[in-house]
């Protein structure tokens, strides 16, 4: 159990209630040169408090364990509570317990007690599964979450509506294409329909067919995760289980203008490649301006994107921001559209964020959240609206948030044992 995260500890603690999981996880935030205890014996308090006061801090921690969002370390979180208490204990020159509870920050709230949590209703039971699939995706090399819709919702009738979420980015941890990738394979493994072959709404250069030999799973193997999850109902329905939300933003940081113009172009003819039908993008462009205005309004026109917007990054450079819900077709069009974009910038000799040049050319933002697809009327994709739709329970966005755990489980394992052979 030494090589198990800290994650997967505190999962296993809250889920399955292991005893031994429980004890490795305390004995990890009470030792340590950061621990508990070291922090506490570089205080001013007595012997006899620090007993006191470590099991207090301990005892706190893991009543407020099922709280945890991940979004900070546990072992950084029970280290700044710790020196919180020394420090409110040299300001007040004595220690008095019934304080301690002013120490506690706000980033885990309070919530029951460990024992309590199989009573929670189903919505609790789901925001666990939240909790455990955003420790799960952590654990990628090129994947950090950013936010979910765990440790509480803003608004708690559209955190209902949706069935949950979890934000995810790739900065500062490689490729963001990378994870993109991830979630297109994540997409295919839970694939319960003919969704590539039987669009008709997107142009035929958009009808991305699923590769079989990369990616993919078997039908086969499809099926087995549902029914390991009692959710074959979800599986022959023929809708998308899960679709994820895309924010690509690209930016031209070069300040020449006849290069500016050039990657605009660039951009410009690798959208037309994928929509050789739009006359309008054959227009000739003279300016920088001209080339994003026409971006603008060409993809301003295809439905399945929320938005094609101009704008620009905090350093001040032109961009233009693309937005949509995308399910695995759609999620293929952004990952094809990246894909030639950066083929056709490396080809005309311009330097982009993926290099290692320090002053690149233009560069590129993406962002992602991950949902199940519970309600059409939330998701303008043209190409996925039925006339006769049943509605998705709770249970059933329960179940699309355990299909999501065994499958990014399944890529986890893929992902160790590469990293594995790797560095061997």
């Amino acid at each position: 159990m030494s090589n198990i995260s800290d994650e997967r500890l505190i999962v296993a603690v809250v889920k399955d209630g292991d005893s031994d999981a429980l004890e490795k996880l305390k004995e990890r935030l009470i030792s340590g040169q950061h621990g508990i205890r070291a922090t506490l014996n570089r205080s001013p308090i007595s012997d006899d408090e620090k007993n006191m006061i470590e099991e207090h801090i301990v005892e706190t921690l893991f009543t407020d364990l099922y709280g945890h969002g991940f979004t900070q370390s546990i072992r950084i979180y029970g280290f700044r509570y710790a020196k919180n208490v020394v420090i409110q204990y040299r300001d007040q020159k004595e220690y008095k317990l019934s304080n301690l509870e002013s120490t506690k920050e706000k980033a885990i709230p309070s919530l029951s007690d460990l024992t309590e949590i199989p009573k929670h209703p189903p919505l609790e039971k789901i925001d666990l599964e939240i909790r455990t699939l955003v420790s799960l995706l952590n654990q990628f090399s090129h994947i950090r979450t950013r936010g979910s819709s765990c440790s509480g919702h803003p608004n708690r009738d559209v955190w209902e509506e949706y069935g949950g979420y979890i934000g995810i980015s790739s900065y500062g941890k490689g490729n963001p294409r990378k994870t993109l990738d991830f979630l297109i394979g994540l997409l295919m493994r839970l694939d319960n329909s003919d969704i590539s072959a039987n669009i008709t709404y997107l142009p035929d250069a958009l009808q991305i067919k699923q590769d079989t030999n990369n990616n993919a799973t078997s039908t086969e193997s499809i099926r087995d995760q549902y029914k390991q999850v009692d959710a074959e109902k979800l599986y022959y329905s023929g809708e998308p289980i899960v679709i994820i939300g895309v924010s690509y933003r690209f930016y031209v940081c070069e300040s020449e203008e006849k290069h500016s113009l050039g990657i605009w172009k660039q951009l410009i003819l690798c959208i037309q490649e994928l929509i050789p039908e739009d006359e309008e993008l054959r227009i000739k462009v003279d300016t920088p301006e001209m080339a994003m205005e026409l971006l603008q309004k060409t993809l301003r026109r295809l439905p399945f994107l929320f938005s094609a917007a101009l704008t620009t990054s905090e350093e001040g450079y032109p961009g233009i921001v693309l937005n949509s819900k995308a399910d695995l077709a759609v999620s293929q069009w952004f990952s094809t559209l990246a894909n030639r974009l950066h083929e056709r910038l490396k080809a005309a000799g311009y330097v982009g964020v993926s290099d290692t040049e320090r002053n690149p050319q233009f560069a590129e933002k993406w962002s992602f959240t991950l949902q199940p697809f519970l309600n059409q009327e939330l998701i303008p994709l043209p190409h996925l609206l039925k006339t006769q739709w049943e509605p998705r329970t709770r249970e059933d966005h329960l179940k699309i948030w355990k299909l999501l755990e065994n499958t990014v489980t399944e890529l986890l394992k893929h992902e160790e044992v590469n990293t594995h052979a790797t560095n061997y």
